[in-house]
C-alpha cells in the first residue's frame, strides 16, 4: 500500500463505500418486525448491534488488508481544517461531515423500520454512525494515515446534525445536507474526485406554509462549499470556492409523480444543473 497522496486521497473512499454497504444491504437482510415473512427472529436490539457490529469487522477486515492497520505505532496528524494550503482545501472535511450525516440517517431510517420510536431512531443513528466512523479513525491511528482530530470533529458534528433532523423532521422540511457529483473522468474513484465534487446546505421554499403552493414552493435557496485545483490531476491553479445558488427542489417534484423513494434520494444527493449559482472564490 502506498501512502503520500494516493493514500491520503483514500479516506473519502472508504467513507462512503461504507455508506454505500450499509445502505444497500441492511433492509434486504433485516425485514422489519412487521414482516409475517421473515424466517429469522431477531429483536430490534439484536438487529441495531448486529448491524455495528458487522460494520466495525467490515472496516477492520478492509483496512487490515488495504489500509495497512495494524503496521505503525499508533500516531496522531495535523491534516488542517478549510486552509488554502491543506491537502484538499477542506473538501474532504466537508466529506467527513456528510458521510457520517448520510450513514447516520440510513441507520436511523432501518432502526424505526425495526420498531424504534424515531427519537430512539434518531439517537441509534446518530450514535452508530459516529461510532463506526471513530473506529475507523482509531484504525487509521495504526497505519499510514494517522489519528486526525480533524476529522473525528467533522465525524462527530455529521453526527450531532444527523440527531437533529432525524429527531425533528420539521427541521428537515427546511433543510437539507447534500453532495453534489459530476465526473471528470480523471481518476477510477468517484468519491475521492474532489475535482467535481460539492457539498451543499439547501433551504427548501415548500417548508413555509405561505408559500407550499405557489411556483414559489418548487424553488430553494443554496449555499455550498467545493475545491478545484487541488488534486494531482487538476488543470487549474487550487482554490475555494462558496456559492449561492436558486435551484429547483427535484425531491419534491419526484414524490408529488409518485416517486417517493427517488424523492427521498434527492434529500442527500443534489442533481446537477438544476440551479442557478452565484459564486466565490476565497482568499489564499
Amino acid at each position: 500500500m502506498r501512502f503520500g497522496d494516493q493514500a491520503e486521497s483514500m479516506v473519502s473512499t472508504r467513507i462512503f463505500l461504507f455508506v454505500l454497504l450499509v445502505g444497500v444491504s441492511l433492509e434486504p437482510v433485516f425485514a422489519s418486525d412487521s414482516d409475517k415473512t421473515q424466517t429469522l427472529e431477531i429483536t430490534r436490539g439484536e438487529k441495531l448491534f448486529v448491524t455495528d457490529v458487522l460494520g466495525a469487522m467490515t472496516i477492520a477486515l478492509w483496512g487490515t488488508q488495504y489500509w495497512g492497520y495494524g503496521t505503525w505505532e499508533p500516531h496522531f496528524t495535523h491534516e488542517g481544517w478549510f486552509d488554502a494550503d491543506s491537502k484538499h482545501g477542506g473538501a474532504d472535511k466537508a466529506g467527513h461531515f456528510y458521510a457520517t450525516y448520510a450513514l447516520s440517517h440510513i441507520i436511523a431510517s432501518a432502526s424505526e423500520g425495526w420498531g424504534y420510536s424515531r427519537q430512539q431512531a434518531a439517537l441509534a443513528g446518530a450514535l452508530s454512525g459516529f461510532g463506526l466512523h471513530a473506529f475507523m479513525e482509531w484504525g487509521d491511528a495504526f497505519s499510514g494515515f494517522g489519528f486526525s482530530y480533524q476529522d473525528f470533529t467533522m465525524n462527530a458534528w455529521g453526527a450531532a446534525a444527523a440527531y437533529l433532523l432525524y429527531r425533528y423532521p420539521r427541521m428537515q422540511e427546511y433543510i437539507d445536507f447534500r453532495a453534489e457529483y459530476i465526473p471528470t473522468f480523471s481518476q477510477v474513484d468517484i468519491f475521492t474526485d474532489y475535482e467535481g465534487m460539492k457539498y451543499l446546505l439547501a433551504f427548501k421554499l415548500d417548508a413555509f406554509s405561505s408559500l407550499r403552493d405557489s411556483s414559489l414552493g418548487y424553488l430553494e435557496v443554496h449555499l455550498g462549499y467545493y475545491t478545484r485545483g487541488y488534486e494531482e490531476v487538476a488543470t487549474v491553479s487550487p482554490r475555494r470556492m462558496v456559492y449561492a445558488g436558486l435551484g429547483i427542489n427535484v425531491g419534491r417534484l419526484f414524490s408529488e409523480y409518485g416517486h417517493r423513494r427517488s424523492g427521498r434520494f434527492f434529500h442527500y444527493v443534489q442533481m446537477p444543473y438544476t440551479y442557478i449559482p452565484v459564486e466565490r472564490a476565497l482568499l489564499p
